[in-house]
């Protein structure tokens, strides 16, 4: 062959177009009743969006439990439980009856004002009627309508549970795509623990943080294996279906958890520790996921995403005055606020039926458009047959050009001229093929500048990280305190800074400790900021008053962060001003401070109560607190990235872990630097990972200063 001219192989090429029709015929067929078979791979397409409407089922009766469960609880955290603090009838009851009577009874139905129906020949709302009860009549019909509403609630997650367990007790899991197998066998083994969680919500020493995170662990797997039913597919309009599904079950779940915080806020008379910031936090993030649903609802145009919003007047009402509510009486009635965001939360339901009965008629018209097109594919590959023998001379013609053309290019491209272009005149498949080595040669160039790029941002965020631990104070002195800070930075730039200001005139001094929300080349510049706002405070009036200080720095940061950056961050921060003798006035928001008394031997936790800086222009009022310190005395000034490092059960270290550390290390030494060392090792063998910044600043008062 390879003694033949060329054109005795053209004509021996003429037979490779009809060769390669018949090849094609063949995978066209083939490639149609693959679709068919993948299409019907679940026991028919139908079966898809049946278990995406039992998923979205059981996410909804969750969320609802969560909230009956958080309420329950706040009732319990609140006054009225305080006034009998050794005994929850409610939900004693509901879990004693539930466990008796949910294998033999049918659940009481709920009403929809989430008052529970009574049981004919009922008295006291009880399965059975009995008299027998360890509260007053007046009280028992009340323990009764809500025990009769959680063991509803309770027998409705039931059955959503065993709805989606005989549904996979019918398929075979292991034909399954294996995230989406796994993630419905992670949520079912969480769901085995659900009789524990519902006992624990008895307990008054259970937090509202232990309810919502398991919760929310249950829910998370849920919403995954629902994006995980986007591998079942490849039609790009099913894939927009279940996109947008998802992306409303997200909404969905952080205005369900918002519920919740704030229902037991309410029904407790004040936030649980840190469920402020979980409000906050949700609230922004409900609003993050609702856009990207509404992009995806204008993609599909199927219903009007803004329909969310109106049916949510009177809860947003709700949650606009509870966001600025810091103390004092709540600012509405637990349950005016359950049943508004309830309904709410309804809504939302209402479009998730509605999206997954999209879901289910797209699936049926792509199995009926697949089996056309197989149809459609036998004729034309006859036809293709056919065509191809009276083209395939033609074909030949231009054959031996665009292969050459395809070599020499290839050739240019292996001597690293990546701005090669390879023209090939003709527009079948070898021309395609030659449009298809220039998009290469043109991402290869691409990737090796995007290689160039990432090398030089990797650079750049070392020299950030560098930039960050060197703003710390390098040798703080001051003639009556003893200094010892640690930062031991996460694998992002973080926001973490303290400082010591001093003068070394035996007055003059200033400890600043603050944290910036997220990571990133954005957080690190805004704690430059902060930090230099405090510095440049100082050296101009080390005297000045706190709340001055605090004013002018918020004013600075909110300019720079909102007029500058376009940014939304804001700056959790405390300063200490020393005014002599060991007396600190002390000013901001921040983690509480940790002092270790020389005297007892023992920690005190103090109250850090004071504005977050950034977010509004003007401060309305910046409390003063003071702090003492007697000679021997430790303060320990750290950021919550310590007491909020978890062991692999998900345990925190907490503010308790850290005095108890502060004890041991402060006990057995005087030397401030080892006790340091002792502390941050503590923090280290308790934590299995660290997610952001530990900074500490421990402040040891020597002698009486001036």
């Amino acid at each position: 062959m390879n003694n033949l001219p060329v054109r005795q192989k053209l004509l021996l090429l003429a037979g490779v177009p009809v060769l390669g029709a018949i090849c094609l015929s063949l995978l066209i067929v083939t490639s149609a009743n693959e679709q068919v078979r993948k299409a019907e791979s679940l026991g028919s397409v139908e079966n898809l969006a049946e278990l995406s409407k039992i998923i979205s089922a059981l996410a909804h009766e969750l969320q609802g439990e969560r909230a009956e469960a958080t309420w329950a609880l706040g009732k319990r955290h609140g006054a009225e439980a305080a006034a009998n603090p050794d005994s929850d009838p409610v939900l004693e009851e509901v879990l004693r009856e539930f466990d008796e009577q949910s294998d033999t009874e049918a659940p009481s139905k709920a009403k929809p004002d989430g008052r529970a129906q009574q049981g004919a020949g009922s008295q006291d709302g009880s399965p059975n009627g009995s008299q027998d009860s360890r509260v007053d009549r007046g009280q028992d019909a009340s323990v009764s309508a809500d025990a009769a509403r959680l063991r509803a609630q309770y027998a409705r997650t039931d059955r959503s549970e065993a709805a989606m367990t005989r549904f996979l007790a019918e398929r075979d899991l292991s034909q399954l795509p294996r995230r989406l197998a796994s993630q419905l066998s992670k949520a079912r083994r969480l769901l085995d623990d659900r009789t524990r969680m519902r006992a624990q919500v008895t307990n008054p020493e259970t937090s509202l943080s232990a309810v919502t995170e398991y919760y929310g662990s249950c829910l998370a797997p849920l919403i995954q294996a629902t994006a995980a039913l986007t591998e079942l597919v490849d039609d790009g309009e099913l894939l927009r279906l279940i996109t947008s599904l998802v992306a409303l079950m997200k909404v969905k779940e952080a205005n369900a958890a918002e519920h919740a915080v704030v229902v037991h806020a309410l029904a407790a008379g004040e936030f649980a520790p840190g469920a402020y910031r979980q409000f906050v936090t949700l609230t922004t993030a409900s609003q993050s996921y609702l856009d990207v649903f509404r992009t995806l609802a204008n993609q599909t145009g199927l219903f009007d995403p803004e329909s969310l919003s109106g049916e949510a007047a009177e809860a947003v009402a709700i949650r606009d005055r509870v966001s600025n509510w810091l103390d004092g009486p709540p600012p509405a009635s637990a349950e005016a606020w359950f049943l508004a965001q309830a309904s709410k939360l309804r809504h939302m339901r209402g479009v998730e039926a509605e999206l997954n009965d999209r879901v289910r008629d797209e699936a049926l018209l792509r199995i009926a458009d697949t089996r056309q097109e197989l149809a459609i594919g036998v004729g034309l590959a006859a036809l293709v047959l056919v065509v191809s023998s009276v083209l395939g001379w033609f074909v030949s013609v231009g054959l031996l050009r665009s292969v050459t053309e395809l070599r020499l290019a290839s050739e240019r491209i292996g001597h690293g001229d990546l701005s090669t272009k390879c023209v090939v005149p003709s527009r079948d498949e070898l021309g395609g093929l030659g449009d298809a080595f220039n998009d290469m040669a043109h991402e290869l160039a691409v990737a090796k500048q995007a290689e160039a790029d990432q090398a030089r941002m990797a650079r750049e965020l070392e020299i950030a990280a560098q930039l960050q631990s060197a703003l710390l104070p390098p040798d703080p002195r001051h003639p009556g305190f003893e200094f010892a800070g640690r930062m031991i930075p996460a694998e992002e730039v973080g926001g973490d800074f303290y400082d010591v200001q001093s003068r070394g005139n035996g007055s003059d001094l200033w400890l600043t400790i603050g944290d910036v929300s997220n990571h990133g080349l954005e957080s690190g510049l805004v704690m430059l900021m902060a930090q230099s706002a405090f510095a440049t405070e100082f050296q101009a009036d080390p005297t000045a008053q706190g709340d001055t200080v605090l004013r002018g720095v918020n004013r600075v940061l909110w300019e720079n962060i909102t007029g500058r950056l376009e940014d939304d961050k804001y700056v959790t921060a405390q300063l200490l001003q020393h005014r002599g003798e060991g007396r600190f006035d002390c000013v901001g928001g921040h983690e509480p401070p940790v002092v270790f008394r020389s005297g007892r031997q023992e920690c005190e936790v103090l109250n850090a109560i004071g504005p977050w800086l950034g977010i509004a222009g003007q401060l309305a009022s910046v409390p003063i607190g003071q702090l003492e310190l007697t000679p021997g005395d430790v303060l320990c000034l750290y950021s919550d990235g310590i007491t909020e490092a978890k062991d692999a059960q998900g345990k925190l270290f907490d503010t308790g872990g850290l005095a108890e550390a502060m004890e041991q290390a402060l006990r057995e030494g005087s030397d401030l630097e080892a006790a340091a060392d002792r502390i941050i090792s503590a923090v280290q063998e308790h934590s299995v990972g660290r997610d952001d910044d530990w900074t500490m600043l421990l402040v040891r008062r020597t002698q009486a200063a001036a």
